[in-house]
C-alpha cells in the first residue's frame, strides 16, 4: 500500500501540537495532568522511519527520542507489561512471562484452568483466567506482586481507562479489574476477552468480529483506539477537578502480524502503517479537544522482535535425554516462551536439596552443549551463597539477581534464555518457499514454512521453542540479545522537552515512576534489595534534573568447561544513575584441547 497519504494526517498534527506554548504548560501544570500511554506490542526500534511510520517518526523527533532504551529479560509481552506498568523486573513483580506455574494456583483453579496447565502451564495472555487467578483463594490479590500505576492513579481519585489486548492491559490495575470487572466510576477496562457491559455497548458498538487474522488484528486495534479517544471527556473531567488521569492503549499489532507472518513481509509492514495511523487519529483527537497542554503522550514497545530459525520441543528433549520422565510429567516442567524456557523442578519427585541440585545440574549441562542455548540462569537455594550475586547456584549459570529475576516466591528454578544470531538476516528463512526445520528427539527434521512473502530483509534470528505453533521464517522474540532488548520509546508533551534525544539509557522499568513523577504521584520505592525497581526519566522533563553521572559499561562473565567445549558467556550491561541495564548477550564455545595419553614414568618390571 502506498503511505503518502498519510502525510496532511502528519501536518495536521503537527501544526495542532505546536500551537501551544510554554507558557501555557506552565498555568495547565496547576491543573490535572493527563498521561496517555500508548504501547505497539513488538516494535523494534529500527523499523520506525518517515516511510512506514511517519506519525511516530514525527512524534519522536517533535518530542523526547529514547534511542538506549531496554526492555526486561525475558523479552516478552507479560513479563515487560508487569515492568511497564509497576516499575519493577520480575522478581519485584512476580510475572516471569507470558507462561505462569505455581501448581497449587493451577489446581485451586479446577475445572477453570485450561488444559495441561500443570504440564506445560497457563498463558496469563487471558483476563478472565488472571481474574480468577486473583481472587483472595487462589493467589489472595497478589497475581502482580506489585502496585500497578493504574492503581496508583486511582487511589489518588484520578481517572483509568485501559483499552487494547487482553492480558498485558490487566496488570496497570489488577486489583479494580478484579474486584469490579473494569467498570466504575474511576475505572474503565476495554478489553478483548471480557464481554462489554450495557453502558460500553451503548458507547463504542460492538467489536470487529474475528475475521482473517491480518483483518482482525488491525480492526480491533483501530476499535479500541477509538474506544479509548471515547475515554478523554472523563480524563478531561478529572483533569478539570484537579485530579490526575491515566489513559493506556495497547496495540495487538506489529506483535501478532509478526508472528504469523514474519518480519519484513507485506502484512508486517501494513501493521505497522495501521497503527501509526490510530496514533496520528490519537493525537488529532488531544489537540482538537484543546487538551495538548495538559497531555503528554508516551509510545514504548514491550520488546523487539527477531525471526525464528529452527522450532525447538524443549520439553521433548528433555525427555529424550532422560532428564524428564515424560511429556505429560510434572517432575520436570519446562513452560516455554519462545527465545526463554522456564524450568520448574516438582520439590514430590526431588525432595532434598542435593537430588534437587544434580537434575539441575544435569539439565544445564545438556543445555549449555546445545547450539541455540544463550545464558542460564539460576535461582539460589543455600544460604551460603545468598550475598554472591554473580555466580548461579547451578555450575555453569548466572545468579538469577543479576537481571532482577530473583525475589519472588514464583521464580522458576532455571531460566534459559536462547541464542540470538543479532546479525543474520531473514533473506533465506521467511517466505513459504524457503526451507523450514525443527529440532525434537530426532534431531533436525524439515518440516513445511508458514512464513509468508518477505518483501524487506531484517537482521536478527534465533532458535525458539515454538512447539507445534510457529515455524522457520515466522516471527519470535524472548532471548537476551540486541534485537529483542533494544525496544522502542517516544514521548511529547508539556512534561517532556521537545527536540531533545535521551543520551542515557533507560528502561521499561523507568516507565512507571516516570508517569507517577509527571502526575505527582509517590512513585515507586528506587531501589528494591530482590525485582528492581525504575528511575524518573528526569533527564527527558522540562522540570527534571538535567545533571547525570556518566553512562559506564560493564560485562559479567562465566566461564566453564564443558567437554569437548570450553564455554565463556558474558553478560552486557550500561551502569547509570544506580540502575543497570541488560544490553546484549554472548556466548564463544572453544573446543577444548585435545587430550593426550599420559605414559606411565614406571619402571617396567
Amino acid at each position: 500500500m502506498k503511505l503518502n497519504r498519510f502525510i496532511p494526517l502528519i501536518l495536521l498534527v503537527i501544526v495542532a501540537a505546536s500551537t501551544s506554548s510554554a507558557s501555557a504548560a506552565l498555568t495547565a501544570h496547576a491543573r490535572g495532568r493527563i498521561f496517555v500511554l500508548m504501547v505497539w506490542d513488538g516494535l523494534r526500534y529500527d523499523l520506525v522511519n518517515q516511510h512506514d511510520t511517519p506519525n511516530l517518526y514525527a512524534l519522536e523527533h517533535e518530542g523526547v527520542s529514547f534511542p538506549d532504551h531496554h526492555a526486561i529479560f525475558p523479552t516478552v509481552t507479560m513479563a515487560n507489561a508487569a515492568a511497564i506498568a509497576t516499575g519493577y523486573t520480575p522478581g519485584g513483580s512476580g510475572i516471569f512471562g507470558d507462561g505462569f506455574y505455581v501448581p497449587s494456583a493451577i489446581a485451586a483453579l479446577g475445572p477453570k484452568a485450561p488444559a495441561k496447565a500443570m504440564v506445560k502451564g497457563i498463558n496469563l495472555e487471558n483476563t478472565p483466567v488472571m481474574i480468577s487467578l486473583n481472587q483472595p483463594a487462589i493467589l489472595d490479590g497478589t497475581l502482580v506482586e506489585a502496585m500497578g500505576i493504574g492503581q496508583r492513579v486511582r487511589l489518588a481519585h484520578g481517572y483509568v481507562a485501559v483499552s487494547g489486548k487482553s492480558g498485558p492491559t490487566f496488570m496497570f490495575d489488577s486489583n479494580d479489574f478484579t474486584a469490579a470487572g473494569g467498570r466504575n466510576s474511576n475505572c474503565n477496562l476495554i478489553v478483548d476477552d471480557l464481554a462489554l457491559g450495557p453502558a460500553q455497548l451503548k458507547t463504542f458498538g460492538p467489536p470487529p468480529p474475528k475475521t482473517a487474522p491480518g483483518l482482525f488484528y488491525g480492526a480491533r486495534d483501530a476499535w479500541y483506539t477509538d474506544a479509548l479517544i471515547d475515554q478523554l471527556p472523563s480524563a478531561i473531567a478529572a483533569s478539570n477537578r484537579g485530579h490526575p488521569a491515566l489513559l493506556v492503549l495497547w496495540e495487538r499489532n506489529p506483535d501478532c502480524t509478526q508472528h504469523r507472518d514474519g518480519l519484513g513481509t507485506e502484512e508486517a509492514l501494513e501493521a505497522l502503517s495501521r497503527d501509526d495511523q490510530n496514533l496520528g487519529r490519537l493525537r488529532i483527537a488531544i489537540n482538537t479537544r484543546h487538551i495538548a497542554d495538559r497531555t503528554d503522550l508516551m509510545v514504548v514497545s514491550d520488546h523487539g522482535f527477531v525471526t525464528l530459525r529452527d522450532a525447538l520441543w524443549v520439553s521433548d528433549l528433555l525427555v529424550a535425554a532422560g532428564l524428564k520422565k515424560s511429556r505429560e510429567s510434572t517432575d520436570v516442567v519446562a513452560v516455554g516462551d519462545q527465545g526463554s524456557e522456564l524450568i520448574y523442578l516438582s520439590k514430590t519427585a526431588f525432595p532434598s536439596l542435593a537430588a534437587r541440585k544434580e537434575r539441575l545440574q544435569k539439565i544445564v549441562n545438556f543445555v549449555s552443549a546445545q547450539p541455540w542455548s544463550g545464558p542460564i540462569f539460576s535461582r539460589d537455594e543455600e544460604p551460603r551463597f545468598a550475598a554472591h550475586g554473580v555466580e548461579g547456584w547451578i555450575a555453569g549459570t548466572f545468579d538469577d539477581r543479576v537481571v532482577g529475576l530473583n525475589g519472588s516466591r514464583r521464580a522458576p528454578d532455571l531460566i534459559i534464555s536462547m541464542r540470538e544470531n543479532s546479525d543474520e538476516s531473514n533473506s533465506s528463512l521467511t517466505g513459504p518457499d524457503q526451507p523450514a526445520f525443527l529440532i525434537g528427539p530426532k534431531g533436525r527434521m524439515p518440516a513445511k514454512n508458514h512464513s509468508d512473502a518477505l518483501v524487506r530483509p531484517i537482521i536478527g534470528t534465533i532458535d525458539a521453542d515454538a512447539s507445534d505453533k510457529f515455524t522457520t521464517g515466522m516471527g519470535a522474540h524472548g532471548a537476551i540479545g540486541r534485537r529483542e532488548i533494544h525496544n522502542f520509546c517516544a514521548a511529547v508533551g508539556p512534561d517532556f522537552r521537545r527536540h531533545f534525544v535521551d543520551p542515557y539509557p533507560t528502561g521499561n522499568t523507568d516507565v512507571a515512576p516516570t508517569i507517577a513523577h509527571v502526575l505527582g504521584l509517590r512513585p515507586p520505592h528506587t531501589v528494591n534489595s530482590s525485582g528492581w525497581a525504575g528511575r524518573v526519566m528526569s533527564e527527558a522533563l522540562v522540570r527534571g534534573s538535567h545533571h547525570h553521572t556518566l553512562a559506564k559499561p560493564m560485562t559479567i562473565v562465566e566461564r566453564r568447561d564443558l567437554p569437548p567445549f570450553s564455554i565463556e558467556t558474558r553478560l552486557l550491561f550500561t551502569s547509570f544513575d544506580g540502575h543497570r541495564y541488560l544490553d546484549d548477550a554472548r556466548i564463544e564455545r572453544h573446543p577444548l584441547p585435545d587430550l593426550q595419553p599420559i605414559k606411565s614414568s614406571a619402571p617396567s618390571p
